[in-house]
């Protein structure tokens, strides 16, 4: 397998502009706030490239939510999306933003079999050892 298929996901409110560069890398799925909503708008108009690889989807956060059930509710969305049975190679690399990491979410992040998680300065990265059928 030769190129790790990456996703996004963003949590942060105030993203904004920072969602160009990373929807040219990855296909991102940003929470749908005003300063978001107008970045990843701006995008589609001026008719970048939307494809499972790159570009920009748009979900809802709920306040009634925890961080924890947040992150299961959007994880499974895009494993849906970008998982073995639509992508391939299914995901391979979780890029996510504006949420910490805490102990439910790193068994989120098991039960998708995710391995390896590395915390940065703005975002934590979690990646997953794919069989060379593509199978988690």
């Amino acid at each position: 397998m030769s190129q790790v298929h990456r996703v996004a996901i963003v949590f942060d409110p105030h993203f904004g502009e920072k969602l160009r560069p990373l929807a040219q890398q990855m296909h991102v799925w940003v929470c749908d706030y005003p300063e978001n909503r107008g970045a990843a708008e701006q995008l589609r108009q001026e008719g970048g490239e939307h494809s499972l690889d790159r570009g920009v989807t748009t979900f809802t956060i709920y306040p009634e939510e925890t961080h924890e059930k947040l992150f299961a509710r959007i994880l499974e969305t895009v494993d849906v999306h970008h998982g073995e049975y639509s992508h391939s190679p299914p995901w391979g690399e979780l890029r996510v933003y504006g949420i910490e990491r805490a102990a439910a979410i790193n068994s989120t992040l098991a039960a998708y079999a995710v391995t390896h998680v590395e915390d940065r300065d703005d975002h934590f990265v979690g990646s997953r050892q794919l069989d060379e059928t593509g199978q988690a």
